[in-house]
């Protein structure tokens, strides 16, 4: 149960493919929250703005050719107090930076990421070295392309190993839903996760599924007593980079 003033934010990554309704569908969703703070990893053209009446958007588009691939963005509610945080120069890892700035805590770097299923199987790790470099407290959402037993896949593929033994070299936690949270050509499985660093709260995490696509989206609820961050994600289909 919280106490005393109580703040909500919303992660939100809904996928974005080129037709004008999947971005119509994405404005409807994002259309009646209120108070809340979201977060997505998805694909986008330069030529696709994002307008939501009351919000800001922090967003680092994939430049490739013709076709739109990976992408990250945060939306944030204009009245949350935070600022944008250039991301540092990074080789595996894709990456949108807010820093929140609550009056009662400590800054917070919130980060949302896309790890490509490509990048170095051994090495992208270091990235994560430079992300969490940007704040004392780092919350990291998103698609890492990593599975482990750990957190609800029979497979422990090279990049889940790597992630957690990176994980608990630095006390690191990995937040993950009960349920999976992707179905696409091989067996559900849980890719959309967090890793959160020195932010010693509560927390709840869910995988529900919501808008189209074979990311379920994803729930992650940090808490304190006068501060709540809810985090929604949904991801891009299996197999699409």
């Amino acid at each position: 149960m919280h106490t005393g003033v109580t703040h909500t934010f919303n992660f939100l990554a809904p996928y974005v493919e080129e037709e004008d309704s999947e971005m119509q569908e994405l404005t409807q969703k994002q259309a009646y929250l209120k108070e809340r703070l979201e977060a997505a990893a998805t694909h986008l053209r330069l030529t696709h703005n994002i307008s939501i009446p009351n919000y800001t958007c922090s967003r680092n588009d994939r430049i490739t050719g013709e076709k739109a691939l990976g992408g990250t963005f945060i939306l944030i509610e204009n009245n949350m107090p935070h600022f944008p945080l250039p991301k540092p120069a990074l080789q595996h890892i894709e990456a949108t930076i807010l820093v929140l700035t609550p009056s009662n805590l400590n800054p917070t770097s919130i980060i949302s990421v896309y790890v490509l299923p490509s990048s170095d199987e051994r090495l992208f790790t270091l990235d994560f070295i430079h992300l969490l470099q940007t704040n004392i407290n780092c919350v990291h959402f998103g698609d890492l392309n990593a599975t482990h037993n750990e957190w609800n896949f029979s497979i422990n593929s090279t990049h889940g190993k790597q992630l957690k033994t990176f994980a608990d070299l630095l006390v690191l936690n990995i937040a993950y839903p009960d349920t999976p949270t992707g179905f696409g050509f091989t067996s559900p499985n849980t890719l959309d996760i967090a890793i959160i660093n020195k932010f010693h709260f509560p927390y709840t995490i869910d995988s529900i599924p919501e808008i189209s696509s074979d990311h379920n989206s994803v729930f992650l609820n940090l808490s304190t007593p006068l501060f709540t961050v809810i985090i929604l994600e949904q991801l891009s289909p299996v197999g699409q980079l």
